[in-house]
């Protein structure tokens, strides 16, 4: 995990990443605040055959800390910028949760060209309800935040998170209550190195989008993993695999590590999925 490589961006914010192993890529993301280490128990078993490379978002992990650029649509310029300098074709895109959100901003503006596959892990396609959905349309939606004052609230909550006992209970409700207390600690501990006012302004940017309108446009492979227990309803999963026209959907059980982090908390289960989705798309 010390084997950072750096790219460096047009306006000179520089991304961290690993690459590891050779075959086909696969270029993982990450989801809001957090890192590529989080991928800690998949790093290993998907580049045992495939070329992995895991980038942290501009201020994210190990990546600089520029004081602009904490909006989707600059991350997904970030993620063609990245993909075209390392010169990658035909690739698989996974990405968890407001990293999957960046990417359907990526292929919003920039298509399908050069990827092969796609992975989305656990998104609801908007983080904050509209006045003028019901409960069921919003649970559908995937909306985690219900009103404009809460997303306020939870927005004011991320500038004051600034401890690791504070970050630990900012990110507690994404995990099961039987998860370790000190691996719950390391995942905090990642979410704080994104420094708190770009936590904010990218929170606040990614949850008022909503980028639904693009699923039916995404003519590729693409594999939708949810959770029972995830903060985005299971149902808000399969909404999102049933729109895309090449979908498909794995849901994790309640008693099988099913969080928004089933990867960190039932890897074996998590990494035969996604190898078995690669191996027959």
């Amino acid at each position: 995990m010390d084997d950072y490589k750096a790219f460096e961006l047009s306006d000179g914010a520089r991304l961290a990443y690993l690459d590891q192993g050779a075959g086909e890529t696969i270029v993982m993301l990450a989801g809001w605040s957090q890192s590529v280490a989080q991928y800690k128990h998949q790093l290993g078993p998907f580049s045992e055959n495939h070329r992995v490379v895991a980038v942290d978002w501009r201020g994210h992990g190990r990546s600089s800390k520029p004081e602009t650029g904490y909006r989707l649509v600059r991350f997904a310029a970030d993620l063609r910028e990245f993909i075209a300098g390392l010169r990658l074709r035909d690739v698989t895109i996974l990405a968890h949760s407001t990293g999957a959100a960046a990417v359907w901003s990526y292929l919003d503006s920039y298509g399908t060209e050069g990827i092969k596959r796609l992975v989305f892990v656990d998104k609801g396609a908007s983080e904050t309800a509209r006045p003028d959905w019901d409960k069921d349309e919003a649970d559908l939606r995937g909306a985690s935040i219900a009103t404009l004052p809460d997303l306020a609230t939870f927005y004011e909550n991320v500038l004051r998170s600034t401890s690791l006992p504070a970050a630990v209970e900012l990110i507690r409700r994404l995990f099961t209550p039987s998860y370790p207390p000190e691996e719950l600690e390391w995942a905090a501990s990642e979410n704080l190195l994104l420094p708190r006012p770009h936590a904010a302004a990218l929170l606040w940017d990614a949850a008022i989008t909503d980028l639904s309108d693009v699923f039916d446009k995404i003519d590729v492979p693409a594999l939708v993993v949810g959770a029972e227990r995830s903060l985005y309803t299971a149902d808000s999963q399969r909404w999102i695999a049933n729109k895309l026209p090449r979908g498909q959907v794995e849901i994790f059980g309640a008693d099988e590590g099913g969080s928004h982090f089933m990867f960190m908390e039932n890897p074996t289960r998590f990494n035969e999925v996604v190898l078995e989705f690669l191996a027959s798309s």
